[in-house]
């Protein structure tokens, strides 16, 4: 049985607690802010940093991936490794160099300075390329936070990694490397023309300004082994499990499922709860999927257990994207025009539906999907009548 709530502990009581919350949240806010249409992946970079996970982002180069490492890696502080893997990187790039002063005392031990066991933030682009003389090291790294050097097990300082890659792993030996990372994106290009505007416009890297503080994190952490999960949660948790199985195919393992607990609690902190709420279990959404082609299938079972108005807003938002994708936009003439007129009409009945939903930030990001529809087609239709 769950705790009584009236036992439940307060974050406003603490303030050291509130400081590190208002930080956390501060750091996702800068992140929103530098990184354009990246919210979801700010969110899972905070989740995994009180969660104590991993992060992957899959997709194209040039999406902002290792400037969104950069950036987190500044907000941490400590030290930072970044490393492009081929089939051909040694150990010695990724671990350090053999000491020579050790071999001659009969040691076979590695320099680790500035190299992945002294980060704190760790960005790994093409992660699957990483052979098997890397692989068992950077699996112990991610999984217990150690690494073997020169006979000894020493203790890394190891805060998240950031793993990229255009693609999912080609190999069966890779897929407990894949499973180390508890939260997964398919990161694409910026596809509102607004936003792309915005992007044309900024100027230098993308940059933030909110620092964490020294035992921030450790007070995060230390708050989410605290948070309570009401039953009603657990419930929700376990009906999207065996949903996933009926209708997707993907058995949630019992490791999995763990960590499942783990994140929703993380994410509970991370809006400033103690207490977990249905709504917590939407970060699961970018952790149960196996391969991209699934992630909207399973964003829909976790929305449909854990929020009815987002499952709702997503209806709609299907709706007004089948609207919006009969529109012919290379066509002219006023019956064309008549039709987008049309269309915009009905999309912007579905945004007001959908505003009428919640304020709640993931049924925001939906209202601002359909909202670009909406304004992409007023702007053709204003090229149109100026053209006729």
């Amino acid at each position: 049985m769950n705790p009584v709530l009236t036992q439940v502990p307060t974050i406003e009581d603490d303030e050291r607690a509130k400081g590190a919350v208002a930080r956390i949240q501060a750091l996702e806010a800068a992140l929103n802010t530098a990184f354009i249409e990246r919210e979801e992946e700010s969110a899972s970079a905070v989740v995994a940093l009180i969660a104590e996970e991993h992060m992957l982002m899959l997709g194209p180069p040039g999406t902002g991936k290792s400037a969104m490492a950069n950036a987190i890696s500044s907000a941490v502080g400590g030290e930072e490794f970044s490393i492009l893997l081929t089939k051909f990187s040694a150990p010695e790039e990724v671990f350090g160099p053999i000491s020579l002063k050790g071999l001659e005392n009969d040691e076979y031990k590695r320099v680790t300075q500035g190299y992945f066991p002294q980060a704190t933030v760790a960005f790994v682009d093409e992660i699957f390329k990483a052979n098997s003389s890397i692989l068992n090291s950077l699996l112990s790294a991610l999984n217990e936070r150690v690494f073997d050097n020169g006979g000894k097990r020493e203790k890394i300082p190891l805060e998240v990694v950031i793993g990229a890659s255009n693609e999912l792993p080609q190999d069966d030996t890779l897929e407990a490397l894949y499973d180390r990372f508890c939260l997964r994106h398919w990161v694409s290009y910026i596809k509102d023309r607004d936003n792309r505007r915005r992007l044309m416009q900024m100027k230098g890297a993308p940059a933030i300004a909110v620092r964490l503080q020294a035992g921030d994190l450790a007070k995060l952490r230390e708050l989410r082994e605290k948070v309570i999960v009401p039953e009603e949660v657990e419930e929700s948790l376990l009906d999207i499990c065996e949903r996933l199985a009926e209708e997707v195919g993907v058995m949630v393992s019992d490791r999995r499922l763990r960590k499942s607990m783990k994140l929703v609690r993380a994410n509970a902190i991370r809006n400033g709860r103690v207490v977990a709420e249905k709504g917590d279990l939407m970060v699961l959404a970018n952790s149960l999927w196996l391969e991209p082609e699934q992630a909207p299938t399973v964003y829909g079972v976790v929305a449909e257990c854990s929020s009815p108005a987002l499952a709702d807003a997503l209806r709609l938002l299907d709706a007004a994207t089948e609207v919006f994708s009969t529109l012919d936009f290379q066509a002219s003439g006023g019956e064309v025009v008549a039709q987008l007129a049309d269309a915009n009409r009905e999309i912007r009945k579905m945004l007001t539906e959908v505003q009428a939903l919640s304020s709640d930030a993931a049924i925001s990001g939906v209202a601002t999907k359909i909202e670009a529809m909406a304004n992409q087609i007023a702007r053709e239709v204003r090229s149109q009548i100026g053209g006729i």
